[in-house]
């Protein structure tokens, strides 16, 4: 599986199937996925998820959970579970319990890099933290005391990477 960033959305490509995951607004929407995670408009070209459920298109399993109008997506890809958090949301334990083990997690470039940030990731546990273009780079590395990891142009991952018990989180941005 490989992940690569765009304007606005990661591109996540698995097999025959691609899923566009959006961290903030897009100008453009890309033109081959098959699902289309937490676009505002729609068209055509593929299955769009913006509303709370679960969904199945082509291999690709993503739920969809709304708490006071905000929205976290997970989506499951190629045996590896990915949660896209485009603003902060409060998941209590049977959330986190229901979503399962989080392997790679996105959030929004709204989320506000503090104390209860860390503490929330800590919560969800994920094996990569993925950061985007527009992340404070150096304030992240202070709050959670990691340093980032820069990938050139895409990220290449598989399910097996993240069988290991035990890990430590790391903080990844694609360049």
């Amino acid at each position: 599986m490989e992940i690569k960033e765009k304007d606005g959305y990661f591109l996540i490509k698995c097999k025959d199937t691609i899923a566009a995951l959006a961290y903030k607004t897009p100008e453009k929407i890309p033109d081959d996925a098959n699902i289309y995670v937490n676009f505002s408009k729609k068209d055509e070209r593929g299955y769009f998820i913006y509303n709370a459920g679960e969904y199945e298109v082509k291999e690709i399993f993503c739920m969809a959970i709304e708490k006071k109008g905000k929205m976290a997506f997970l989506v499951d890809i190629c045996d590896v579970n990915i949660l896209l958090i485009p603003q902060m949301i409060e998941l209590n334990e049977k959330d986190l319990e229901q979503l399962g083990q989080i392997d790679i997690l996105v959030i929004g470039n709204g989320v506000e890099i503090d104390n209860d940030l860390v503490k929330y990731v800590g919560r969800i546990d994920p094996q990569i933290l993925l950061l985007h273009k527009e992340s404070k780079k150096d304030e992240m590395t202070k709050a959670f005391g990691v340093e980032v990891e820069e990938v050139e142009k895409k990220l290449k991952v598989n399910d097996t990477e993240f069988d290991d018990e035990e890990y430590k989180m790391q903080l990844l941005l694609i360049k």
